[in-house]
């Protein structure tokens, strides 16, 4: 009895995995990535530092990076520290340059 519960399990588990395989195959490149891109566009900078900035393009930067990390993207950072040199953002005590 335990056997065919067992073997039951296993083929519904096959059956689940085939038709999720089917219906959303795995999205593969058309080429592999080397592990110097990867590290590349991990490690990379997201969106580069502006050349000049107002409080009104910091601000709308802010918001349109607020999906980047700013310890990598160049044009959050800018503008953050902008605002905070402005006096328009207090940073926290933990934040450092």
């Amino acid at each position: 009895m335990m056997m065919a519960v067992l073997l039951g399990s296993i083929a519904i588990a096959g059956a689940v995995w085939a038709l999720l395989h089917l219906l959303d195959p795995p999205v593969r490149p058309e080429q592999p990535w080397s592990a110097a891109d990867v590290i590349a566009r991990v490690t990379g900078e997201c969106h580069p530092e502006p050349s000049t900035l107002t409080a009104e393009l910091a601000h709308a930067v802010l918001q349109a990076r607020i999906e980047c990390d700013i310890e990598r993207c160049g044009a959050k950072w800018a503008a953050y520290w902008f605002l905070v040199d402005q006096g328009r953002i207090v940073p926290g005590r933990q934040v450092a340059r």
